[in-house]
Formats: C-alpha cells, structure tokens, sequence
C-alpha cells in the first residue's frame, strides 16, 4: 500500500472515529485518527493522507463567517 493511501478520520467523539475506523479497515485501507483539528492538520502536514474525512464542527476549529 502507498503512502498516501492512508485514510484520516478526524472528529472528536470516539465512538464515531471507532466505528469508521473499523469499517475503513476492514475493507482494505490503512486508518488514521485523530481527535482534534490541530492534530489532523498535524497529520496531513506529514503527507501521508490520500483521504480525509472530517467532522465539520470541531470544537478547536471556527466555521467559517
């Protein structure tokens, strides 16, 4: 698998990250998580993510105005 084949679950409830981390990875893929905005930034920053999926209301990121 390539690198940027890793997919990157960001949202900050467990339960949900938990879940799409498991379905993800039973259908092949490598699974990444984390919690935060700043810690997925941190991640996608390293090059590693060819697909992010991403909770739109973080609670440390603003929605845009």
């Amino acid at each position: 698998m390539e690198r940027d084949d890793v997919v990157l679950v960001i949202d900050d409830d467990p339960a949900v990250t938990r879940t799409l981390r498991d379905f993800i990875a039973a259908e092949g893929h490598a699974v990444a998580v984390a919690h935060t905005g700043a810690a997925g930034l941190q991640r996608i920053r390293e090059g590693d993510v060819g697909l992010v999926l991403l909770d739109l209301l973080l609670p440390d990121t603003k929605a845009p105005t």
